[in-house]
C-alpha cells in the first residue's frame, strides 16, 4: 500500500477537532487537578479515558499532543496517550487488533486446566 502523498491534508476528523478545542488541556493536566473518582460496580465498571476514535487511519497531528484518545480496535478502546515520538503515524499503529498466539506444552495446559 503506498504512502498518501505528502502535499495531501493529513486525515483527521472534524469531530475529533471539536472535541480537542473544547478540552484545549492535556489529559494529563487535567488529572492532576480533579481528585480520583470511585468506579461502580458491575456493568458501568470500565471507564474509558480519553477522547473516543474510531478512525484508526487519522492521522496524529501535533494539536494532538499530550490528549489522551480512546482508539477502537474493533472489539474494545485501547487507551493510547499521545507523545513528541508519535506525531505523523496512524493511530491503528497504537491499537493491537490482533491477540498475540501463545503456545503451551501439554503439562502447562494441564496445570492451567486445575
Amino acid at each position: 500500500m503506498a504512502p498518501r502523498s505528502k502535499w495531501k491534508v493529513p486525515v483527521l476528523s472534524q469531530h475529533v477537532l471539536k472535541r480537542i478545542q473544547q478540552n484545549p488541556t492535556p489529559q494529563l493536566e487535567r488529572e492532576r487537578k480533579k481528585p480520583k473518582q470511585k468506579l461502580k460496580k458491575g456493568f458501568h465498571a470500565k471507564r474509558i479515558e480519553g477522547h473516543k476514535i474510531y478512525a484508526r487511519n487519522a492521522t496524529i497531528t501535533s494539536i494532538c499532543l499530550g490528549h489522551s484518545f480512546a482508539v477502537h480496535n474493533g472489539k474494545d478502546f485501547i487507551t493510547v496517550t499521545i507523545t513528541e515520538d508519535m506525531i505523523g503515524k496512524k493511530f491503528g499503529q497504537f491499537s493491537i487488533t490482533k491477540k498475540p498466539c501463545i503456545f503451551l506444552d501439554p503439562a502447562a495446559k494441564r496445570k492451567r486446566r486445575n
